[in-house]
């Protein structure tokens, strides 16, 4: 197993990246996607066009 030693370190130091750096983003990505409806849709489809020619 000494051979594989080095595989899963690496394994290893790539979850801890994942929960330390990646991770935490998903819970404010859960409250954007439930909170977020109302503002995005409170346009009317012609006002995202104002000001286009």
């Amino acid at each position: 197993m000494p051979e594989y030693r080095a595989f899963y370190q690496a394994k290893i130091k790539t979850a801890r990246f994942y929960i330390q750096r990646i991770l935490p983003r998903a819970s404010g990505h859960a409250t954007c996607v439930v909170n977020g409806a109302y503002s995005m849709m409170a346009l009317e489809v012609e006002e995202f066009f104002l000001g286009q020619k």
